[in-house]
């Protein structure tokens, strides 16, 4: 089991879909890609390391991003991923809260962003600025 994300437009709220209808597709993927850089960015600072910053494997295992059908998408491998995103640690302990999260991620790594509606309106807005910003290098 990885963490994985997956930016594409026809994700279920096809927000970027219904926004970008009948825009030029080489703009919203750019737009898509830059937004998709940024999503990693902010994963990778959410992500914890070790005790002093002594390992940091889950921070550095964020993988490139790959084009996929539809959007772009990127994961990281390490197999304690999930632990960590769903706070699976068992029982308290002196890097773990009382419902099982790393005491850096005590709402997982993902989660926060999700949750975060002035990010996720931040995003539509930069995916919105980035296409128009290619349409009028275009002209």
């Amino acid at each position: 089991m990885v963490l994985s994300v997956t930016f594409k437009p026809d994700n279920p709220a096809k927000v970027f879909e219904d926004l970008f209808k009948g825009f030029p597709s080489a703009a919203v993927t750019e737009g898509m890609k830059a937004a998709s850089l940024t999503i990693k960015n902010r994963l990778k600072a959410n992500t914890p390391v070790g005790i002093g910053g002594t390992s940091g494997n889950l921070k550095r295992s964020w993988s490139d991003i790959k084009k996929v059908s539809g959007g772009f998408s990127f994961n990281n491998p390490v197999d304690y991923g999930p632990i960590v995103e769903e706070g699976l640690y068992p029982g308290k302990g002196p890097r773990t809260t009382s419902r099982g999260f790393s005491t850096q991620a005590p709402e997982g790594i993902m989660q926060p962003l999700v949750n975060d509606t002035k990010f996720v309106e931040s995003i539509v807005t930069f995916v919105a600025t980035k296409v128009l910003e290619r349409l009028n290098k275009n002209r």
